[in-house]
């Protein structure tokens, strides 16, 4: 059975108190490399903190004006290299304030909108469709394989301090 969009949403908006949280950790864990040759949780962070801010710029804050959307494909490889270059240009507070900014950004404006509006059908300008709906039903997936990946780093940094 298909969640709601309301359960979308909230399972959504988990990730700012996952962020805030991770915040309490010091460096030497956001530093840290998932696994040998991996992204660090920085870089994890700053990578969906970028895709949100995309996101956001690009197609949320436009739903439901009338006005086209700006969103367009990217080559996901190129703009998470660029995630990795932002994670060594920004320290760990402005990752996570972006983070956290952008998240709820996105969740307020989502929130405004009616269960019908998530099924509204959008084009982008390469005119592939875009719903709210599914916009949610591939990010809570992706939100939670990275937070997974998160949480057995921090099982392996606790199992390595004991």
């Amino acid at each position: 059975m298909k969640p709601s969009p309301v359960q979308l949403l909230k399972q959504f908006a988990e990730f700012i108190p996952y962020v805030e949280a991770l915040a309490r950790y010091g460096n030497e864990l956001w530093d840290r490399p998932l696994q040998e040759g991996k992204w660090t949780v920085q870089q994890i962070i700053a990578h969906i903190l970028l895709w949100d801010q995309y996101f956001y710029e690009q197609a949320i804050r436009y739903l439901g004006t009338g006005a086209s959307l700006p969103l367009k494909h990217l080559d996901f490889d190129e703009f998470n290299k660029q995630a990795v270059v932002f994670s060594h240009q920004h320290g760990k507070e402005d990752i996570v304030r972006l983070a956290m900014e952008y998240r709820q950004r996105i969740v307020d404006r989502i929130g405004q909108l009616t269960e019908e509006d998530y099924h509204v059908p959008y084009v982008d300008r390469d005119g592939n469709g875009f719903t709210v709906y599914e916009y949610l039903i591939g990010f809570v997936p992706h939100d939670n394989h990275h937070m997974q990946q998160i949480e057995q780093c921090l099982e392996a940094a606790r199992r390595s301090t004991v």
